[in-house]
């Protein structure tokens, strides 16, 4: 699955680090949205399993609907969650090359002086202020889901 901002990972001469972030950023609501989607799927899999159970107790075939139904829903999860995964990964991936940028944007500021050097150091604070963000959304929507 290529996302928006895997052409940045690779190519890190980029100069447009707003929109990098905004994409890293978008893809962190991808997650948030598999993140929803995870659990509609395992309060649809709890419910259906009581079902299932309470008819395998009445002498019901041994696979009736709703035992069709978990085993999809355990596919369907653990498809969302392998999907999930995979941003998650591109994320770091993408994080790490940010702060790569970050550390070169920051030694080119202490080659500059005055004004300039002034400028980059702003920069270069903003970047820290969005790395910090994007690191503790990250964490926020990165945990388990099951």
């Amino acid at each position: 699955m290529w996302t928006p901002f895997q052409e940045i990972i690779f190519n890190e001469t980029t100069n447009d680090v707003g929109q990098f972030t905004a994409d890293i950023d978008s893809a962190l609501d991808k997650v948030e949205s598999y993140n929803f989607s995870i659990k509609v799927s395992l309060a649809k899999k709890k419910q259906a399993s009581q079902i299932a159970e309470n008819l395998a107790n009445q002498d019901y075939p041994a696979e009736n609907r709703f035992t069709i139904e978990v085993k999809s829903l355990d596919r369907e999860i653990y498809k969302l969650e392998n999907e999930r995964q995979l941003v998650l990964a591109r994320v770091d991936q993408a994080i790490r090359c940010l702060e790569m940028q970050r550390e070169t944007a920051n030694n080119l500021a202490g080659q500059v002086e005055g004004e300039g050097q002034e400028n980059a150091l702003i920069a270069v604070e903003k970047w820290d202020a969005d790395i910090a963000y994007l690191q503790l959304r990250r964490e926020v929507l990165g945990h388990n889901m099951q």
